[in-house]
């Protein structure tokens, strides 16, 4: 019994950590947001102090996060604390935030002075945030890397229906990291079978969604499945992440069309694009001044020679007159 929830309740209800919900695996890595105080880091007369915080923060966070109370030094079935598990600084008093499947972060002193700040800085924290990688170190930290990944692709900028499809797709699927990409801008490069049938239009975008597993041989390798047409109308990309997110027996997502690929994905400037179109100008510019440039040396060095020469023949008929005249 070392999680007690105060989410919800006027005392803190006491819940089971090994098999009722939430277990800690769902409060560590489940996706929803939760505030989580290490109850044994705070001693003495500070314990009513910070408990009263929490116990403030609490009822202003509900449908922001779940709040809770933890024995953070109490051993885990693995064998560690929470805070070797989670890299906690064991300092007084600990609270930490987890949400979206991202590692926990523990709150600083400045955040933990208050209920309120403690509210401001989990609402801040709690809603999942759409990445737009524009570079292959993007895309493998905001995509690539992580075990579930999405890739929102658009002829153009998303609309705003499309944004808000994508705000509630990323709220009903934390654990999954969401990323935006645009087409006309961007070239997303997978094997040629995955988007064969998944490029996006300006009235309808693409999603890719990316797995990352290790094979029957222990290999880390990447699946890759796309969906075009509307992001949560029935049918649409919100059911095929729910049925690809229910894993088969061999360890492989559900649904069908999904594609082991071959090599890493990769992301690239078009050169159609604004940016590519703008670096293009401007590099033929600047060729353009430099032969100009080559050229004004030139004439400038052609006509120096020639008055210089002009001037020596000149030099030696007065000599030679003058000789002829002694």
């Amino acid at each position: 019994m070392a999680l007690l929830s105060l989410s919800g309740a006027s005392a803190p209800v006491s819940l089971a950590v090994d098999g009722d919900s939430p277990s800690l695996k769902e409060v560590f890595s489940g996706g929803e947001p939760w505030l989580v105080w290490c109850s044994d880091s705070t001693d003495g007369d500070d314990v009513s102090a910070i408990h009263s915080i929490v116990d403030q923060a609490a009822p202003l966070l509900m449908g922001v996060a779940k709040t809770g109370i933890l024995d953070c030094s109490e051993e885990l079935p693995n064998g560690k604390t929470t805070y070797s598990k989670l890299g906690l600084e064991e300092k007084s008093p600990t609270l930490f935030f987890t949400a979206n499947g991202a590692k926990p972060r523990q709150l600083s002193p400045k955040h933990v002075k208050s209920a309120q700040s403690i509210v401001q800085f989990v609402t801040k924290n709690a809603s999942p945030v759409m990445r737009r990688p524009t570079s292959q170190d993007d895309l493998q930290t905001h995509c690539l890397g992580r075990r579930w990944c999405a890739v929102v692709l658009t002829d153009g900028r998303l609309a705003e229906p499309h944004k808000s499809d994508a705000a509630a797709l990323m709220r009903a699927h934390r654990t999954v990291q969401f990323n935006a990409v645009d087409s006309s801008k961007y070239r997303l490069s997978t094997d040629p079978k995955v988007l064969r049938k998944g490029e996006p239009s300006t009235d309808e975008p693409s999603m890719l969604m990316f797995y990352r597993m290790k094979n029957e041989h222990g290999k880390a390798v990447t699946l890759a499945r796309v969906h075009r047409g509307d992001l949560m109308e029935s049918g649409g990309a919100g059911d095929a992440l729910e049925e690809s997110m229910v894993l088969k027996s061999n360890g492989r997502p559900g649904g069908k069309g999904w594609v082991t690929l071959s090599s890493t994905p990769k992301i690239f400037y078009r050169k159609g694009g604004e940016r590519a179109h703008s670096r293009t100008l401007l590099g033929r510019g600047l060729c353009l001044l430099a032969c100009l440039l080559v050229c004004l040396l030139s004439f400038l060095s052609w006509v120096f020679s020639f008055f210089r020469s002009h001037r020596t023949h000149r030099y030696v008929r007065v000599y030679v007159r003058n000789s002829e005249s002694h």
